[in-house]
């Protein structure tokens, strides 16, 4: 749902499920399962929450910060192989576990603990690196400082070096200059700092609404903060996934505070990352995917860079190398859920459905109330045809995060795939009452699947000129809703004026992303009696769709959209008759469309489109008949 506040940018997506091109779900940090049998790296670590030995309880929140602290200056390093993040370590607050079984669970083959005790103005800093196999303490140091701000830095800096002596590793000259940089020299600033990553960590909206307050309150006290800066990047950019606020609006408040960032630390692993997600939603993918690289450069350990670029590349149909980056920010961050569910959804993409499967029913047994994973399952029961399964994996999701826009969402569209069409507009009025700035009532996609169905898709459509100033992403939405609604000249029109490159002659390459669109383009080429230019078009969207990995990327209902373009009635009928019984049915209703209308003529195609309706009918009875059923 994110960014659909005009008419929705998933419309898009409607033919993209069928023709398998990939749907990305942004990023939401929580807890899961470790990856199973993780490699020890020798020169590795964790940095277990340190232990506050003052009287005063309250002093807890000081030495959390110190933690959160170190662990970002350790995150910076390259000559460290890996450092586990904070989320991880954190699980391992009340364990009554051994270092040896801490560190055999998380791959890492040193373990690194401490404690503060505060008494009056000083503070006494213990800190022990520990062989996790042996038991070997192979450095440890205590330091009694005066308690300011610029003391307790310098003493992080000298643990960072001191532990990474320890591990024989070598520092460049760049990692000797991050370590001597303050983030700040003012306590209240930082203090303000370390509140706002906690409440961001919480993944809500009011929880990020109180970041985002105390990130305003650190650089308001302290202008050249830019760790804070970064902060209010990312709880802007994630406010678009948990509050009813729109990518569109979130662009300006991240550019201001991504380049205030920048122009302080242009090396900043946090701010280019917060940059190359911004690029992302902007869907300038090239210069985000060079901003990933150079965060990653900066910042290896810092695991949402590694994330959000696995997503970037899943995306893009890079199934490999998405795999690779997600897996890296796992082994660092094992007790993430998101991380998880990104992985799931990236075996998906390659078409490793089981595996996909395994690893979200684990993240879910361990953490049951992450509402996301159950989100994950859902669609991957879509993906597999089973879409009355996929719409109580939803109702569930739904019941633990009713204030999530994407589970509501997809709660509406699996009810209007299901042809309950009452109950998918009941849904609907009540998800644009809640979010009035993501969804405008009349132009979600799951409108369109319902007027599509009751023969009324005209009552969808917006008149182009109403469309000025609107993404372009919306203009080829509603494209691609003219082009349903057989209005080719205007779905062409809006087409052109986005990317006139897919209408070239030879047709450039086509990317995996851009498979929806380019066959939108030869449908519309076809209806104007550009036969031969269709024909090319569509024969390099075959190679693209054959170079993919896996059968999700290429769509249940591709070779019958394809066949039908060729006019082939006989093969589209048996491609449609073999993706009823073995894939997905979602967007099945796009056959219902006018633009299809001669197609269904036929006496083959006609008979394997009722079959797929008795399909939908029997999933509708049996969903109907246990909507309650629980997961587990």
């Amino acid at each position: 749902a994110k960014g659909g506040q005009y008419v929705q940018l998933a419309i898009t997506a409607i033919l993209a499920i069928a023709v398998g091109v990939l749907v990305v779900d942004k990023f939401r940090s929580d807890a899961s399962a470790p990856p199973a049998g993780a490699a020890t790296i020798e020169r590795s670590l964790v940095v277990l929450p340190f232990d506050n030995l003052s009287a005063d309880a309250d002093d807890a929140f000081f030495v959390d910060g110190m933690h959160d602290y170190l662990l970002t200056q350790l995150a910076r390093l390259a000559t460290l192989d890996k450092v586990i993040a904070r989320p991880t370590a954190e699980a391992y607050r009340e364990t009554q576990k051994t270092l040896k079984e801490i560190a055999t669970e998380l791959g890492v083959a040193t373990v690194l603990t401490g404690g503060f005790q505060r008494a009056g103005d000083n503070v006494r800093i213990n800190m022990q690196l520990i062989h996790a196999d042996t038991g070997t303490s192979l450095w440890a140091n205590t330091w009694d400082r005066q308690l300011t701000l610029e003391n307790l830095f310098a003493t992080q800096t000298d643990i960072s070096l001191e532990v990474v002596q320890a591990l024989q590793g070598a520092l460049s000259e760049s990692d000797q200059d991050q370590l001597a940089e303050q983030p700040t020299a003012d306590p209240k600033a930082f203090e303000e700092y370390s509140l706002g990553r906690t409440r961001l960590a919480r993944r809500t909206a009011p929880d990020l609404r109180a970041a985002l307050a105390h990130f305003d309150r650190a650089v308001t006290i302290d202008p050249e903060f830019v760790l804070a800066w970064a902060g209010i990047a990312d709880a802007h950019a994630l406010l678009t996934n948990y509050d009813d606020v729109s990518v569109e609006e979130s662009i300006a408040p991240r550019r201001r505070a991504i380049d205030r960032a920048l122009s302080l630390d242009p090396d900043s692993g946090e701010a280019l990352t917060a940059l190359a997600e911004l690029r992302v939603d902007q869907d300038d993918l090239v210069a985000a995917e060079e901003y990933f690289r150079q965060a990653i450069i900066q910042a290896p350990h810092y695991s949402p860079a590694r994330h959000w670029y696995s997503l970037l590349l899943r995306q893009q149909g890079r199934a490999e190398p998405a795999l690779r980056e997600i897996r890296i920010a796992r082994d660092i961050d094992p007790e993430s859920a998101i991380l998880a569910s990104a992985e799931a959804g990236i075996l998906t993409t390659a078409g490793d459905y089981e595996a996909a499967d395994r690893t979200i029913v684990d993240a879910i047994r361990r953490f049951p109330d992450f509402q996301t994973l159950y989100g994950s399952r859902a669609d991957l029961f879509s993906l597999r045809g089973h879409l009355d399964e996929a719409l109580r994996w939803r109702d569930a999701a739904v019941r633990m995060a009713p204030s999530v826009p994407d589970a509501r969402d997809g709660q509406c569209a699996l009810q209007a795939e299901l042809g309950m069409l009452d109950m998918a507009e009941s849904c609907l009025a009540a998800m644009v009452d809640d979010f009035p700035r993501m969804f405008l009532p009349g132009v979600t996609a799951t409108d369109l699947a319902i007027n599509v169905q009751r023969g009324e898709i005209e009552r969808f459509l917006l008149p182009p000129e109403q469309l000025d100033g609107f993404p372009d992403g919306a203009k080829l939405g509603m494209g691609t809703a003219y082009f349903l609604a057989n209005q080719v000249d205007v779905a062409r029109s809006l087409y052109e004026s986005v990317r006139p490159d897919l209408f070239a002659l030879p047709p450039n390459p086509v990317a995996p992303g851009d498979v929806t669109d380019a066959l939108v383009v030869a449908g519309m080429l076809q209806e104007s009696g550009e036969i031969e230019h269709a024909l090319v078009l569509t024969s390099a969207v075959e190679e693209t769709l054959a170079r993919l990995p896996g059968s999700s990327s290429v769509g249940a209902f591709t070779p019958t959209i394809l066949a039908l373009g060729r006019s082939e009635y006989q093969a589209a009928a048996e491609a449609l008759l073999t993706a009823t019984e073995t894939s997905a049915m979602q967007s099945w209703w796009i056959f219902l469309a006018p633009a299809f209308a001669a197609d269904t003529s036929n006496p083959d195609f006609a008979a394997a489109l009722d079959r797929l309706r008795e399909e939908i009918a029997h999933q509708r009875d049996a969903y109907l008949a246990n909507p309650d059923l629980p997961p587990y």
